[in-house]
């Protein structure tokens, strides 16, 4: 049910077809950085001790029920324009600290 490839540097593809534990695996040497598919959880996992980066020439579409984005430090959100709406419920901004809003002018309403 296992078949194994190892790169000369330690780098591994398994695949594992286990009945009802089917997975595809790519890691690093180390096991550091990994990512894996795992068809009966319907999960796609990729996980890494370093960063990691998405890049795109063009568009980055991220489509999902729910979306939950979660940092133990801090979070910078950047862009030229920036848009946030909530089309058919509430929108919300908590602090437990000081918010700060800083524009040349700021609309109400």
């Amino acid at each position: 049910n296992l078949r194994f490839f190892r790169s000369r540097s330690g780098n591994r593809i398994i695949l594992d077809d286990t009945p009802g534990a089917e997975k595809l695996q790519l890691l690093s040497p180390d096991g550091a950085s990994r990512f894996e598919i795992l068809p009966d959880q319907e999960l796609i996992n990729l996980e890494s001790d370093g960063d990691i980066t998405i890049a795109a020439g063009g568009n980055l579409l991220i489509e999902a029920e729910t979306i939950r984005a979660e940092a133990s430090s801090s979070m910078e959100v950047a862009s030229q324009d920036l848009e946030m709406a909530a089309d058919s419920g509430d929108l919300s901004l908590d602090a437990s600290g000081s918010l700060g809003v800083d524009a040349r002018e700021i609309a109400l309403n």
